[in-house]
């Protein structure tokens, strides 16, 4: 059983620490620090053979109790996804607001299999970048949707769709503020990328074109120094490189 993600709330007492960890065979959820472990439903119906592959763990430290998960459905036991779109229809994202008792479906309509979930710490605003609804989930050749939610997932507004969207992460303090990093299908004709947006994702500037990226690995990600807003890491199957913003 792989373990694709970890996310803990950190408002739980240290002698009962609540951390959730999404696996290949669904969610588990701990409130002693690790020392026992429950299986969450996320009230999916999995058909015989398939298996919800939970690849996305957010907490949103404006509500601890609310957390997103971004769910593939996979065959079980196998190593990549070969489903038709109607198979692959419940995979997406989800969200609890209850600490993982309930969960609920986001942007049916919109968003398939979920790449990267990130949310702004300071004011809950969510940056999610998944495959398009009804694309067979994870796909590489699938044209990726960076999208953005002010409500918590009730509603949503799509900034970017025009490149090939590895992963995106919003800057802890500021929501506006916005990372993607892009990759390429042809090389000759698209440059790999990390892009800014200081206005919530209406214009982008190039920071990064000297950086090879990673566009399929779902372990690639944008991470923020929790001491050091102005800095962050970028971690790839690459390798990791850092970067700092001038003040």
């Amino acid at each position: 059983m792989g373990i694709h993600a970890l996310a803990l709330d950190p408002s739980s007492a240290p002698a009962a620490r609540v951390l959730y960890a999404g696996t290949d065979l669904g969610l588990y959820k701990t409130v002693d620090g690790g020392k026992t472990w429950q299986a969450l439903s996320l009230g999916i119906d999995i058909p015989e053979g398939l298996a919800a592959s939970v690849r996305r763990l957010e907490v949103d430290l404006t509500e601890p109790k609310r957390v997103y998960a971004g769910i593939l459905i996979l065959k079980a036991n196998a190593r990549n996804n070969q489903l038709d779109a109607g198979t692959a229809g419940a995979s997406g994202l989800y969200r609890s607001d209850d600490g993982g008792a309930t969960w609920r479906k986001l942007g049916a309509d919109k968003i398939g299999g979920v790449k990267t979930i990130s949310i702004c710490k300071a004011t809950g605003t969510l940056y999610v970048v998944g495959d398009k609804s009804g694309d067979t989930p994870g796909g590489w050749w699938n044209r990726r949707v960076l999208w953005r939610s002010d409500d918590h997932g009730d509603s949503w507004r799509k900034l970017d769709d025009r490149r090939l969207i590895a992963y995106a992460a919003a800057h802890p303090l500021d929501a506006n503020r916005v990372y993607m990093a892009t990759g390429a299908n042809d090389v000759t004709k698209e440059k790999v990328n990390v892009w800014r947006s200081r206005d919530g994702g209406k214009t982008w500037e190039a920071i990064a074109d000297d950086i090879p990226l990673d566009p399929i690995g779902y372990w690639s990600r944008i991470v923020f120094d929790p001491s050091n807003p102005r800095r962050f890491l970028i971690l790839n199957h690459v390798g990791t490189f850092e970067g700092v913003e001038a003040p």
